[in-house]
């Protein structure tokens, strides 16, 4: 990601046992689209249904019209959702200031450390099944100007499961996630 020269601080002094998920709070988009998590979508003639294993994260956006809270908390913004020929487009906005806000320690994009995001933060999902229909192709756009000198741009690839796959639940425990990031934590 072209980082701001604040983002370039905040990742060398990024502190581990900072990090949101010692308190089971998820990191955000685009963090969430990384495998080896599974991805449900549910598409009706009104809206879309994303359901992210990675921490449960279930984001319901309507087909058309004007953007909407994605899910209850508010943590992954306000979006609508559109067909755009044989791709499904979402696009968000309105994000509340997330300290793994563009990236998480688990993430590509994080490298081992978090990057926070803030209220400028838009994120534009392109969803596409592959010719041969054995996968799908997320092509993700994230713009935030307070961390990002740049657009960026990047693609997640998605096998596709046999149908009548489940998609776990995660259950987030603090005790057990206060204990990972404390042997990370350790490891640096």
């Amino acid at each position: 990601m072209p980082l701001t020269e604040w983002a370039t601080r905040f990742r060398e002094n990024y502190d581990v046992t900072e990090s949101p998920a010692v308190h089971c709070v998820p990191p955000n988009l685009p963090a969430l689209f990384f495998p080896p998590y599974l991805l449900g979508i549910e598409l009706s003639d009104d809206r879309v249904v994303l359901h992210h294993e990675y921490f449960a994260v279930v984001r319901t956006v309507p087909l058309g019209g004007e953007p909407v809270r994605s899910e209850p908390s508010g943590l992954f913004g306000y979006a609508t959702a559109r067909l755009d020929g044989e791709s499904l487009v979402v696009e968000s906005e309105r994000f509340p200031e997330q300290a793994a806000g563009l990236a998480s320690i688990y993430d590509p994009n994080g490298r081992g450390g978090e990057l926070p995001s803030s209220t400028g933060k838009r994120l534009t999902e392109r969803y596409s099944v592959t010719d041969d229909g054995t996968s799908l192709t997320l092509e993700y756009t994230v713009e935030d100007p307070e961390y990002l000198t740049a657009t960026f741009t990047d693609r997640v690839i998605h096998t596709q499961l046999a149908d009548g796959t489940p998609i776990e639940n995660f259950e987030c425990d603090e005790e057990s996630a206060s204990r990972t990031i404390q042997n990370v934590a350790r490891q640096d």
